[in-house]
């Protein structure tokens, strides 16, 4: 089902039992380097080792006496998921970590976790590249880069937890756009390379052995602040309102955002401007998703959230194009097919529908989920799938040809 890709893993196999870091490590850990800012800390494994990895004093093995079994905390809500643009690998955003998995065997080979007082994984995303992961967990924005062994690069960090973000889909991914639950979005432009050139940069400081600095702005990177400033740069938009979804237009020159006030509305990328607003719901808005479809292949926003409908509109004229009403509680998750054709949605009722956006008729009602669908996700290889996962802590597979469940992670 995978495309080939010439990206070299550390392994392949599937997890072994290994270690998580407890809180109940801090003063064991504090003894090893005084230096050390514990909220920086992660734990990190691959194949049969497991390292505690902290920026400012390094990796070190965690000894046996304060240690505890990683899938204590693996277990857990399945938050989000993302597939890679190449259709080879899967990333999961679960309550305590953050899990990759090799879509051609249905393996997971590497687990990140972190601090069970940070979690969840709220989101993960792929960089149009396929080498890096994107995720979001307390008030912090990090990046993964799979090719590597190393932890995650933690390269912004924000006053209040962030609720969602998207990054551009540019060959660079040279913007990021977060939203906060304090009510602030921000938009991120970087110069060189986009968040991969920054997120190396960063690394190549933080390897010179510097402690990460402490956070006195309201955005920052948490290691340089004079290459946060001369690689890339932050502007701010006001809604006056929290923003739980946030989407860039598939030719990233737009940015959408869902409220909780049930509005959309629609800024230019470039100098911010609002070009557009809506209220296609009258209770907040959970989850957009905003791409190519229909026959004329607009570009069109379809949103969902706690009226249990789903509004379609054309992104440019804001024109409602369909109305697709089928959950019977709330609707929590979105996306598109890659060629546009249909649209799949989830909600607390369990369920997963998938939409003709050539007819706004139901295709497939998938049932298998035992509780509510966080989020859902296409693998666009030869035969498209659906992936979902949710609070029954299972990640699931289906045909959209067959309509049927192919397998369960």
């Amino acid at each position: 089902m995978s495309k080939e890709m010439s990206l070299s893993l550390a392994t392949t196999e599937p997890v072994p039992t290994t270690r998580l870091f407890d809180t109940a490590v801090q003063s064991s850990v504090e003894d090893r380097s005084h230096s050390m800012d514990y909220a920086d800390t992660l734990i990190y494994h691959d194949g049969d080792t497991s390292v505690i990895w902290n920026d400012a004093a390094g990796p070190f093995l965690p000894d046996d006496d304060t240690a505890v079994d990683i899938h204590t905390w693996r277990e857990g809500t399945i938050y989000s998921i993302a597939v890679s643009p190449t259709a080879q690998f899967m990333v999961s955003g679960e309550r305590f970590a953050v899990r990759l998995w090799d879509l051609k065997s249905g393996q997971e080979f590497r687990t990140y976790c972190v601090r069970p007082n940070w979690g969840p994984i709220r989101q993960v995303a792929f960089t149009t590249s396929s080498t890096h992961v994107v995720a979001a967990c307390a008030n912090t924005i990090s990046v993964i880069d799979i090719t590597g062994t190393g932890p995650p690069a933690i390269v912004m960090t924000y006053k209040s937890p962030v609720s969602a973000f998207s990054i551009s889909a540019d060959r660079d991914s040279r913007k990021l756009v977060t939203v906060c639950y304090d009510k602030s979005v921000y938009v991120h432009t970087f110069k060189t390379k986009g968040i991969v050139g920054y997120t190396n940069e960063l690394r190549k400081r933080c390897s010179t052995g510097k402690a990460p600095e402490k956070f006195q702005s309201d955005v920052s990177s948490p290691f340089d602040s004079a290459v946060r400033d001369s690689d890339q740069t932050t502007k701010t938009i006001a809604v006056g309102a929290v923003s739980q979804a946030v989407q860039f237009s598939p030719d990233s020159r737009y940015i959408v955002l869902g409220l909780t006030s049930g509005h959309i509305r629609v800024f230019t990328s470039e100098n911010h401007a609002k070009v557009g607003e809506f209220t296609p719901h009258r209770l907040p808005i959970f989850t957009i998703a905003v791409d190519w479809a229909g026959r004329e292949r607009q570009m069109m926003i379809a949103s969902g959230g706690g009226d249990q409908c789903i509004r379609v509109h054309a992104l440019l004229t804001s024109e409602l194009l369909f109305e697709l009403d089928g959950h019977t509680q709330a609707v929590t998750s979105l996306a598109f097919t890659s060629d546009g054709a249909c649209l799949a949605s989830g909600g607390l009722d369990t369920m997963i529908s998938l939409w003709s956006m050539y007819t706004g008729n139901q295709v497939w009602l998938f049932r298998g989920h035992t509780a509510t669908v966080r989020t859902v996700a296409f693998v666009n290889d030869i035969e498209e799938e659906l992936v979902s996962g949710g609070d029954d802590r299972s990640i699931r597979l289906w045909s959209v040809k067959s309509g049927k469940e192919t397998s369960v992670l």
